[in-house]
């Protein structure tokens, strides 16, 4: 609690705090001001829930102060100082709902009940505030936010089950709970004209939607919330409406029966879990949807995915070497052979559905890297200039399937290439001189005269034709490519400096350091060790 001292005089200011006893009090910071006007300012600042003031001051007086903090603090209690008898101060002392006014000099007893009044009425106001805002959430939580309180309590062993059944009686009156039950998960797929669906959400349509037709079902008993912005929980219980259990068997037509109802308003996919035996276990129903539902990155739209606890899903293991059909396909400006690696590894990966989802999402995160920097160097407008790195991670991140991604990556590729036909065309020779350094970059003895011989052309024009092409040297290039390759090697082996040095090209280590430390500003062992 907080409360502010008001007084001109510094003597007083600092007897009172001296002798007042504020822990005990309950009173946990004290702000100090010189006047009036100080005191206004700290007040709107600071918003004490006391103020102690002095009547008499320069420039605003204790009284004037006190009526202008109660247009911002009307809650706020206040105790008036003062060493005169003045009738006009008392009046407004009563006006104000002064907590008391004490004459000084006035004793450190006196000041002391004087506050504890004061506090004590702070932490009643405090407690009315608390009940009357605990009524006003009660009030607020409407029928369909209870339903999805249930909903979503329902995916946790139930730590609370006087407060879930009080919650029960009001939404489901007359609920039974006996029999099996089971869990299904919907994920919403985005649909860019829902967009702006107005003030009721896609959501809480879908949701109404579920509860007005199952109710009309022989599975009327469900219950029905949204996990997140994404994901609609539905909790079935497997009993029809003569009592009679409902097999595992009619699982499937429940699914189809919920495609039916969801097919017409929305994208989605949709997932079950193992029955659970009771309604206290529904919480495990829910797990082994949320594992079934992990696969459906690998379905397309409006599937349904099926728990099966014995199946074996296969797990795609990729290399170093994965991505490097892309990269010649780039590099030789083959637009088939680029759209047809990435094809052919999604239709793949439909078959390893046990891959995890971020493996998958990192290593096409590379991939669009991989596209990114390509861009970068053949001045293609496949990306704006404001997509950082950073943000087109966050891209691969956000897309819900595997087919999303495909379209994603390829949408580029078509751009990447259509922007970068006509340079390719213009300098064939200089794209395959590139081609050839990527390739040969590693070999000691490569060397302009050499690159020179092979192409039949002259050391000049190639230099020319390259720099046209690049903005950049043909040597510079080289040094390029063997130093990315040496961080490569410098994070991610244990290879000594020396064979290192060898392996990108050198084999004089020294003239290999001092080209490193150029290049990057650090010695080998330094990047190494950072």
């Amino acid at each position: 609690m907080k409360l502010l001292l008001v007084d001109d005089e510094q003597f007083t200011r600092e007897g009172i705090l001296s002798i007042t006893p504020w822990h005990d009090l309950g009173i946990d910071e004290v702000i100090t001001a010189e006047d009036g006007e100080d005191g206004l300012e700290k007040a709107l600042l600071y918003s004490p829930e006391i103020i102690l003031t002095d009547v008499k001051m320069p420039r605003m007086d204790g009284v004037d102060m006190s009526f202008r903090i109660r247009e911002k603090l009307p809650e706020c209690s206040i105790i008036f100082m003062s060493g005169y008898a003045d009738k006009e101060y008392l009046k407004s002392a009563i006006r104000l709902s002064a907590v008391n006014y004490i004459e000084k000099p006035f004793h450190p007893d006196e000041l002391n009940s004087t506050l504890q009044i004061a506090v004590r009425k702070s932490n009643d106001q405090a407690a009315s505030l608390h009940s009357a805002s605990e009524l006003t959430h009660k009030l607020n939580l409407s029928l369909p936010a209870i339903k999805n309180k249930i909903a979503t309590a329902l995916l946790h062993p139930l730590s609370s089950q006087n407060e879930l059944d009080e919650y029960i009686r009001i939404a489901y009156p007359g609920f039974q709970k006996e029999g099996a039950w089971i869990t299904f998960l919907i994920m919403l797929l985005p649909n860019m004209e829902e967009a702006n669906t107005g003030a009721v959400s896609i959501q809480d349509a879908i949701c109404d939607l579920l509860d007005s037709r199952l109710a009309l079902s022989e599975f009327s008993r469900a219950i029905i919330g949204q996990k997140s912005d994404q994901v609609i929980v539905v909790h079935m219980n497997l009993v029809s409406r003569n009592g009679a259990p409902v097999p595992d068997s009619e699982i499937g037509n429940i699914c189809y029966m919920l495609c039916d109802i969801l097919k017409s308003t929305c994208r989605f996919l949709l997932a079950t879990g193992h029955p659970a035996a009771g309604f206290e276990q529904i919480f495990e129903s829910y797990q082994t949807a949320s594992i079934c539902l992990q696969r459906g990155f690998f379905h397309k739209e409006n599937a349904v995915l099926f728990y099966e606890e014995k199946h074996n899903h296969l797990i795609y293991q990729f290399s170093d070497d994965t991505l490097v059909p892309f990269e010649k396909a780039l590099q030789q400006h083959d637009e088939q052979s680029a759209c047809e690696f990435i094809s052919a590894l999604v239709e793949k990966l439909r078959r390893f559905d046990g891959t995890l989802v971020s493996s998958v999402k990192n290593f096409f995160i590379r991939v669009y890297r991989c596209l990114y920097e390509a861009s970068k160097l053949y001045g293609s407008s496949a990306f704006s200039a404001e997509e950082t790195p950073e943000a087109l991670d966050d891209i691969i991140w956000k897309l819900s399937f595997l087919t999303d991604i495909e379209k994603e990556i390829t949408d580029r590729l078509h751009i990447f290439f259509s922007s970068t036909d006509d340079r390719y065309a213009q300098y064939p020779l200089a794209y395959q001189l590139r081609l050839y350094i990527d390739e040969n970059f590693e070999k000691e003895d490569l060397s302009l005269q050499e690159i020179a011989e092979y192409f039949s052309v002259s050391e000049s024009y190639l230099c020319v034709l390259f720099k046209r092409a690049f903005n950049n040297t043909i040597n510079q290039y080289i040094i390029d490519c063997r130093i990315e390759k040496a961080r490569d090697y410098l994070k991610n082996t244990n290879k000594k400096i020396k064979e290192i040095s060898e392996l990108v090209g050198y084999r004089d280590c020294n003239y290999f350091i001092r080209i490193f430390k150029k290049t990057t500003g650090t010695t080998p062992a330094d990047y190494r060790s950072s």
